[in-house]
């Protein structure tokens, strides 16, 4: 495997510093699917920033509705009490993503953003009428 350099921010405004820095960059959540395409050599990166120490990315919120962190696992998604009640469907969605371990990893914002075909959470997602910021 390549070389390549890992930033690790600990705030969205670090983060954002450092694309504008690095515009090279791939975002890094759960890894799920980037790692393995750079492994397996489908993804040349020259760097990776990572989300995983930005706590506010890691949060379910369910004051004025619903509000996903980026980084918030399938695990973390499915097994919420929240919406295991009132989003069913995105619940049961997150529960079916992979293996024990890739949900434990996989996050929302990989399964939204990596374009693959079997991005289980997009559909309950567009259903209930959620907003990407």
């Amino acid at each position: 495997m390549k070389r390549f350099d890992y930033l690790a921010p600990q705030s969205i405004e670090e983060a954002l510093a450092l694309l504008s820095e690095r515009p090279d960059a791939n975002i890094l959540a759960g890894g799920t699917n980037i790692l393995v395409q750079v492994k397996e050599k489908h993804r040349d990166v020259s760097a990776l920033l990572s989300l995983r120490q930005i706590g506010e990315l890691h949060q379910i919120s369910k004051k004025d509705g619903l509000h996903i962190g980026a980084a918030v696992t399938m695990r973390q998604l499915a097994n919420d009490p929240g919406v295991q009640q009132n989003y069913v469907a995105l619940a049961q969605a997150a529960g079916l993503v992979g293996s024990v371990q890739t949900r434990n990893m996989a996050t929302v914002g990989g399964n939204i953003c990596n374009a693959s075909p079997s991005a289980d959470t997009v559909p309950p997602l567009l259903a209930l009428g959620a907003q990407a910021v």
